[in-house]
């Protein structure tokens, strides 16, 4: 079983066929994040690298430590705001069963939310 607690992902972050630059990228926005150095166990990019693509792959970091991930995943919402013009995203590393359930809760949610505006124009005729 894989332990996602001490795991995040960031999207968006360049590519750069050059590991250290995109992996210094990363410890630059995970530091102006919290303010102070993160220490990072690993970090990797996930998936394939294709040349001249437009979109960015993925970048997995392991945290040495859970409180930090908390601390980033509650900063980050302002904080990534004011780096780099919001291009930038982090979210937690979660289990696929997980990320499903939140989904279609997400979508549970947004489909009773359509249902009441139905209703209330509905009213209003």
């Amino acid at each position: 079983m894989v332990d996602h607690a001490h795991n995040i992902v960031v999207f968006g972050l360049k590519e750069d066929r050059n590991v250290s630059v995109w992996r210094s990228d990363v410890d630059k926005l995970l530091q102006f994040v919290i303010s102070h150095a993160v220490d990072v166990v690993d970090m990797f990019r996930l998936g394939r690298f294709i040349p001249n693509s437009s979109r960015s792959r993925l970048v997995l970091v392991k945290l040495r430590f859970v409180w930090d991930k908390r601390t980033i995943l509650s900063n980050c919402d302002c904080r990534l705001k004011e780096f780099r013009q919001g291009e930038i995203f982090i979210d937690p590393d979660e289990p696929l069963e997980a990320h499903e359930n939140t989904s279609a809760a997400e979508i549970s949610r947004y489909g009773s939310w359509q249902m009441r505006c139905s209703l209330t124009t509905c009213f209003h005729c």
